[in-house]
């Protein structure tokens, strides 16, 4: 069963700032012993 990681998205918040987790969610894929799934939610359904 995959591990499963919340990332709630502030209003302001910058794109690159949520990049910072994407990626290491995403190396921990490749790289972790057990796959991890990143769900992310903010209150828009798309960053503006």
């Amino acid at each position: 069963m995959n591990k499963k990681v919340l990332l709630f998205l502030a209003q302001g918040f910058e794109e690159y700032e949520a990049a910072v987790f994407t990626d290491v969610i995403g190396w921990s894929r490749v790289l972790g012993t057990e796959p991890v799934d990143l769900i992310t939610t903010g209150l828009r359904p798309e960053i503006k």
